[in-house]
């Protein structure tokens, strides 16, 4: 593997992962649902996941926030 190119990130706070609210959330379109509410995505850093770990919210799981361990603002890699 060649690191040569590879960047730096200063604090794990520089990074932002993406992340939703509940089980619908979603700014991905859908052809076959053209009215589909669609919501961007959030944007999270490594110590509101923290956070949240340490004081998870008290709500159903189907509400409850979401977060996709990657940094590119879509479900789908295309």
């Amino acid at each position: 593997m060649n690191f040569a190119n590879h960047k730096t990130v200063n604090s794990n706070d520089d990074v932002k992962f993406v992340s939703g609210f509940g089980s619908f959330h979603t700014n991905e379109s859908d052809p076959q649902n053209p009215n589909k509410l669609l919501k961007p995505y959030e944007q999270v850093s490594w110590s509101h996941i923290t956070a949240m770990i340490d004081t998870p919210d008290d709500c159903e799981k189907h509400k409850a926030q979401w977060v996709i361990p990657s940094t590119l603002m879509s479900r789908n890699s295309t």
